[in-house]
């Protein structure tokens, strides 16, 4: 009986031992954007958001086993390497430090962004298309302008021109890619 109760008691202690030991830190999931930090001051994404063009509310980082991870930041996405060092996560060749069990991202300006891991998943969402609502709404809203158009060239007996600003508009939208393809690459 003493032998059976001993190695029990073994039995026991060596699983409780192995539920103590030593927890792996995973990097690997989904890590959002918790609070901004500009200057020592603490904000969060509502705050941010209501104060500055950039939107951190659908930011995030996948970080994915064997190396590669999925950054998304709302609008644009991309995907690089990543490897944990003792003291920090390289990403893209940015250090990203812990912080009370967060991640943060420095600028080395200003601006640190503190991520916090939302789920174990490394599974890349979808890209959602323009919801079905909106580009009714922009059909409508186009359509009424037409006409409103047309009601008045047709009461002041001008001539109506539908394309007037087609080509500046595409010309304003490869600016703007030139733009962020400039400021990505610098």
């Amino acid at each position: 009986m003493k032998k059976i109760l001993t190695m029990l008691l073994v039995a026991i202690l060596a699983i409780s031992f192995a539920a103590c030991g030593e927890k792996k830190d995973s990097i690997e999931g989904t890590w959002k954007v918790e609070f901004i930090e500009y200057e020592g001051s603490k904000f969060t994404i509502t705050e941010w958001n209501n104060m500055e063009d950039e939107d951190f509310t659908n930011f995030y980082i996948i970080f994915k086993e064997g190396g590669k991870a999925y950054i998304f930041d709302g609008e644009y996405d991309d995907l690089v390497d990543w490897f944990k060092t003792e003291d920090c996560i390289v990403l893209d060749g940015e250090q990203l430090t812990f912080v009370d069990e967060k991640l943060c991202l420095d600028d080395g300006y200003r601006l640190k962004l503190y991520l916090i891991k939302t789920s174990d998943s490394q599974e890349i969402p979808k890209k959602t298309e323009e919801p079905a609502a909106t580009a009714q709404a922009t059909a409508t809203a186009q359509a009424t302008a037409t006409a409103q158009a047309t009601a008045t060239a047709q009461a002041t007996s001008q001539p109506i021109n539908n394309n007037v600003n087609t080509t500046e508009k595409s010309d304003w939208r490869q600016f703007l890619k030139d733009y962020e393809d400039w400021l990505i690459n610098i």
